[in-house]
């Protein structure tokens, strides 16, 4: 490798390392409007998604039944066999 080679890189390199806020908020800032038409697009097809879908939800429960005393009364008519649900 020549010496104009290695500089040629080093400068690459430096130019990778400048990092610009200025220069990205301008490229944003003249771009503005299709920022603001795809954030309006995706919130609309968002939207219509969400009012379109049907719920679907998984609904379960349990009882527990105690006698007056703190037993189960229906434990002994299944024999424990109900115990565990």
């Amino acid at each position: 490798m020549e010496l104009k080679d290695l500089k040629e890189l080093l400068e690459l390199e430096e130019e990778k390392d400048n990092f610009d806020l200025k220069l990205l908020a301008q490229k944003f800032l003249l771009n503005w409007k299709y920022f603001a038409i795809s954030l309006a697009a995706c919130l609309f097809i968002g939207g219509i998604y969400t009012l379109t879908i049907t719920p679907e939800y998984r609904v379960s429960a349990s009882i527990l039944i105690k006698g007056k005393d703190g037993s189960n009364p229906f434990k002994a008519a299944t024999g424990g066999f109900l115990e565990g649900m």
